[in-house]
């Protein structure tokens, strides 16, 4: 908002990979409703066990566990599909659904950035990051290549396109763990990970799209602010903006501030002078923003 001058309300799409929420659990996947001086969470990705805590950051196998164990019908499916498409061992399974089931060092998270380390591990591609974003970066990459092939070799059918599920108070969540156990399914069957790994981007950018829609049905509000550390993925975020820009939003995007971490500082800014010109009787939209 403060990078395009635009301090009107807007809907804000966070994806990220670890954050604060007003609940119990980690955040990391919202859709907002955000004004200079107070937000309203109206979606969110379905939340799922990140077994291990922080070490499931690093470890992306340990969420595609968690995801399978969620999509699948039984554990006993949940791992045989884990170990055909060589996500872990089966004593790595075995101690992750444990963890989960005794709710041991198991966080709720509705993390976009440990979606995307899942799909990478699903796919083959990373099961664990030496670095940050490594098992994402590694995904997006692969994605990359498939878009790059002319003509596109090894496509394959469209991915699910994920689902919003809503609650009586017309909040939404929208749940990713049949997308990542889809993704496991078709690499087991043999198909182009490259491909999988771009329907994967399509399948997640579609369903920002599609919460966003939600959101505008909910308040009216028509421009969209795309931010988070997973909006440094420039595929994902190109996606993203062109469905949005096709359903009529404006979108609006990081240039000169990183979306990730590095942009944290000018937020926290921009919203100390709202709370602090709002205390003296201003109005937060009448801030000028250099």
């Amino acid at each position: 908002m403060a990078e395009n001058g635009r301090l009107d309300p807007v809907i804000g799409v966070a994806f990220d990979g670890t954050g604060y929420g007003d609940d119990a659990t980690v955040w990391g996947g919202e859709f907002l409703l955000a004004s200079m001086g107070s937000f309203e969470r109206m979606g969110h990705l379905g939340t799922f066990s990140q077994a291990g805590g922080d070490l499931a950051a690093r470890e992306g196998w340990r969420v595609a566990v968690a995801l399978l164990l969620e999509a699948c019908d039984g554990a006993e499916a949940a791992r045989a599909l884990a170990l055909a498409a060589g996500i872990c061992e089966g004593a790595q399974f075995d101690l992750v659904r444990s963890m989960i089931a005794g709710g041991i060092n198991s966080v709720a998270s509705s993390s976009a950035g440990r979606v995307f380390d899942a799909a990478s591990a699903a796919l083959g591609l990373r099961h664990r990051s030496t670095c940050e974003s490594e098992a994402a970066m590694v995904l997006q990459f692969a994605a990359e290549r498939h878009a790059g092939r002319i003509p596109c070799e090894g496509s394959v059918s469209p991915l699910a396109r994920p689902r919003l599920a809503f609650d009586g108070e017309g909040r939404f969540s929208i749940p990713v763990a049949p997308l990542v156990a889809e993704l496991a399914t078709r690499h087991v069957a043999g198909q182009d990970a490259d491909a999988l790994a771009y329907g994967f981007h399509e399948a997640m950018a579609a369903a920002v799209v599609d919460g966003c829609v939600a959101c505008r049905r909910a308040s009216g509000l028509s421009t969209v602010a795309l931010s988070g550390g997973v909006m440094g993925n420039v595929l994902f975020l190109d996606l993203c903006e062109r469905g949005l820009e096709r359903e009529g939003f404006r979108v609006l995007r990081h240039a000169m501030y990183p979306p990730n971490d590095g942009g944290i500082a000018l937020g926290q800014a921009l919203f100390g002078m709202a709370r602090g010109i709002s205390r003296d009787g201003g109005k937060d939209e009448r801030i000028g923003v250099a």
